[in-house]
């Protein structure tokens, strides 16, 4: 059995705390099972590598990442033009065109791919990106390092229905439910799930998969509409990754951890969560959410870290 087939609640004796791997230090916080320190990551808008590359190197010399990112090459797109990030327009895979006011960040959707129902009948995802799927540079990348792995997906059924429709045409769709609407949920579903299955055998630990469902305060829709229309989708996406022996991680921010339902109910566990649910904290470790740190001192953003060990 590969190794990243390995059940991912299996827990091995206890190491010493120098000898303790990265991959093992993941495993152990995900597992509840006394790693030798909180696992740690950096996440950094593109324009940081680019600009502040100096001091990028010397924060990760110090405080090196526990993860990293296996090589998975997908098909081209038969769509997109322009460059994310890019000051401009671009348009996605999907056909949604966007504008960027500040290098560096996605920028919004400008031009939705189906901002008129009446094109929803010859639409169709981006299926030529899961045809070229390749997965063979990830088996020996995984055998070359002791870093838990991690395998991005483009799984975000929420953000794309905003993506494709329009933030005000969604809300308007959601308040009637109307068939166009749930055709299209069921449409992205059935891609992700297709997604997912590709990128299954993968050799890594975890699989991500992300969301954008809260706004400051609230989520954008009643918890009630959530656990009908969405929480099925997640539920599916946790299962074939959990079937496959990898972890799930689900990104998520600050108001979603707040209003979303527990992540054990409905008999799939999304491990990344549940993990720091548990320990009462938010994602990446920190007590307070990034909308709460950023802009403040440093001496109070040293604070909010310190809480966070």
């Amino acid at each position: 059995m590969h190794q990243w087939s390995k059940g991912i609640w299996e827990k091995d004796a206890p190491a010493a705390a120098d000898a303790m791997t990265s991959r093992e230090r993941v495993r152990r916080a995900l597992t509840f099972a006394q790693p030798d320190r909180a696992p740690r990551d950096l996440w950094m808008l593109g324009t940081i590598p680019k600009y502040r590359k100096a001091e990028l190197d010397a924060v990760l010399a110090r405080y090196p990442s526990d993860f990293v990112g296996t090589p998975v090459r997908w098909g081209e797109s038969a769509v997109a033009d322009g460059v994310i990030g890019d000051v401009g327009f671009y348009t996605d895979e999907w056909g949604s065109v966007w504008e960027v006011l500040e290098e560096g960040v996605c920028g919004e959707v400008k031009k939705p791919a189906l901002d008129d129902w009446s094109r929803l009948r010859s639409f169709a995802p981006p299926f030529e990106l899961l045809d070229g799927i390749d997965l063979s540079r990830s088996y020996d990348f995984y055998r070359q390092t002791d870093r838990f792995v991690m395998a991005y997906s483009s799984v975000q059924p929420w953000q794309r229905l905003i993506f494709l429709r329009g933030f005000e045409n969604l809300m308007i769709d959601l308040g009637e439910e109307r068939d166009e609407l749930l055709a299209l949920i069921r449409l992205i579903h059935e891609y992700y799930v297709r997604e997912l299955t590709l990128l299954a055998p993968v050799a890594a630990d975890a699989i991500q998969f992300k969301d954008d469902w809260g706004t400051q305060a609230n989520l954008f829709i009643s918890p009630a509409q959530w656990r009908r229309l969405f929480k099925p989708l997640y539920a599916e996406y946790c299962r074939i990754i959990h079937d496959a022996g990898k972890f799930v991680f689900f990104h998520l921010r600050r108001a979603d951890l707040v209003h979303l339902p527990g992540p054990d109910r409905g008999g799939r566990r999304c491990d990344q969560l549940a993990a720091f649910l548990h320990g009462h904290r938010r994602p990446g470790g920190a007590t307070q959410g990034e909308d709460h740190l950023l802009g403040r001192d440093r001496p109070a953003v040293r604070a909010g870290l310190r809480r966070a060990r």
